[in-house]
């Protein structure tokens, strides 16, 4: 159930940067590639995240989990200094591209709530 919520997120995240792109990216290659960019770091990020987890259930760890969400953190704070200081990436752009996950998984969650809901309502 996990791997097909896990799909269907970063299938929709896919789907919302490129409608994001159309509204940010049409007016230069630049606005597109930190769009891009950005939801690949994004849709990475949360993909690390969630194959970390299963690996820290299956041994249920609590320092292993905290140190895995620490150390990816740290990464992605590193990788995010990068992108916006050292390259040309527009960062309007590139934080469309970051939030596009987040938006994704909301979308997917009010989506589900509801086939579920109708799904109960048929049964009762």
């Amino acid at each position: 159930m996990v791997t097909r919520a896990v799909l269907g997120i970063l299938i929709l995240q896919a789907i919302l940067t490129g409608v994001l792109s159309l509204f940010f990216g049409i007016d230069s290659l630049q606005n597109f590639i930190g769009l891009a960019v950005g939801s690949f770091v994004s849709g990475f990020n949360f993909l690390i995240l969630i194959v970390f987890y299963v690996l820290v259930f299956i041994k249920k760890r609590v320092a292993l989990g905290i140190s895995i969400v620490v150390i990816k953190y740290a990464i992605l704070g590193l990788l995010l200094w990068y992108f916006l200081t050292q390259t040309n990436l527009r960062q309007g752009a590139f934080l469309g591209g970051i939030v596009s996950n987040p938006l994704a998984i909301v979308v997917y969650a009010l989506a589900m709530a509801k086939v579920l809901g109708s799904n109960r309502d048929k049964e009762g």
